[in-house]
């Protein structure tokens, strides 16, 4: 997991190419006037998803995780807390590779406030929770940019 300012982007490159070629577009600053949805930016390889979504006010101990795809989370508008859920405990559901998503509970966590001027980055395998209300936005909007890492 990696949580920075937006301005240290680039010094990230060289961890994995298609990091590296997601990196390079999101520098571009094109992902912010991409209508709400999916963009496919480099095939099924780099995936951007943009979102308007309310936040959750209640701290919940589901996280989700990948396998495959690594999670770039920036926001448009208003600020987040996101969590890196760590041990591990129970599957709430059976992984589905179509989505690369599943859902487990964790022992341990560490939040952190995501702003317009931040990032994080989730690797496969890594459990985190979105979407918690910060302060007083109720409502977001957000890029997040799936990362092919096979």
């Amino acid at each position: 997991m990696i949580f920075d300012q937006l301005s240290n982007l680039a010094q990230y490159k060289g961890i994995h190419p298609e990091l590296d070629n997601a990196i390079d577009y999101l520098i571009l600053d094109d992902y912010k006037t991409l209508q709400v949805g999916s963009h496919h930016i480099k095939g099924d390889e780099i995936i951007l998803h943009v979102s308007e979504t309310d936040l959750n006010d209640v701290d919940q101990s589901v996280y989700e995780y990948h396998e495959t795809y690594a999670d770039i989370h920036l926001l448009l508008v208003g600020q987040e807390s996101l969590s890196y859920g760590y041990g591990k405990t129970d599957e709430i559901a059976s992984f589905k590779n179509d989505d690369d998503f599943g859902l487990v509970t964790c022992q341990q966590s560490c939040s952190m406030g995501l702003g317009i001027d931040s990032f994080a980055i989730f690797f496969p395998k890594e459990s985190h929770q979105p979407g918690q209300q910060l302060g007083n936005d109720k409502h977001i909007k957000k890029v997040v940019v799936k990362v092919l890492m096979n």
